[in-house]
């Protein structure tokens, strides 16, 4: 669609995804992003006219990315039991609904976060195989090969094709902040 997998140009644009923010990581960007993840327009048709005039994708991110820095902020905003706030103790009726912590070790800014929806259901990137995740494997090792009869050896060929590719920027939200 000639856009950038994360941008902030609205979704009623050619190229437009709307999934780019340079916001911290808080509870409260996390319902922001959530939000924004939740709100983007399904495709109906990639022409003008058409952009973002589909109905809500309606999916909450389920995954939240994060560099090692980050990985305690990331627990403390998913996974707390309680909250506390102004010495009132109440439960966190967000717990359990809210995802799991993913850390990305190769990630060397240690302020950038990310929000994925569940691959199973809406795949955003995805990753093929030809013949399945066993590679082809071929053996010429038996006593009529000739490499074995004049050289003592056995030729091992294996071949596995593989592609990654973006499907969908939907399910896929960024923020870049400045550090």
């Amino acid at each position: 669609d000639t856009g950038a997998l994360f941008n902030a140009t609205a979704v009623t644009t050619a190229g437009g995804h709307a999934n780019l923010l340079t916001t911290a990581l808080s509870a409260t960007e996390w319902e922001v992003v959530s939000t924004a993840v939740y709100s983007q327009p399904l495709l109906i048709q990639n022409a003008a006219g058409y952009y973002g005039t589909g109905p809500t994708m309606a999916v909450d991110p389920r995954y939240l990315l994060v560099p090692r820095e980050l990985r305690l902020t990331a627990m403390k905003i998913l996974y707390p039991s309680w909250e506390n706030a102004a010495n009132i103790h109440s439960e966190n009726l967000q717990r359990g609904n809210m995802g799991d912590v993913v850390v990305v070790p190769e990630w060397t800014d240690s302020t950038d976060w990310a929000a994925v929806v569940d691959p199973a259901l809406v795949p955003g990137i995805v990753v093929g195989e030809r013949f399945g995740l066993m590679p082809e494997i071929f053996i010429a090792g038996d006593e009529l090969s000739p490499a074995v009869f004049t050289n003592d050896e056995h030729r091992i060929k294996v071949r596995h094709f593989l592609a990654v590719l973006v499907q969908d920027f939907r399910p896929l939200h960024k923020s870049n902040v400045a550090g």
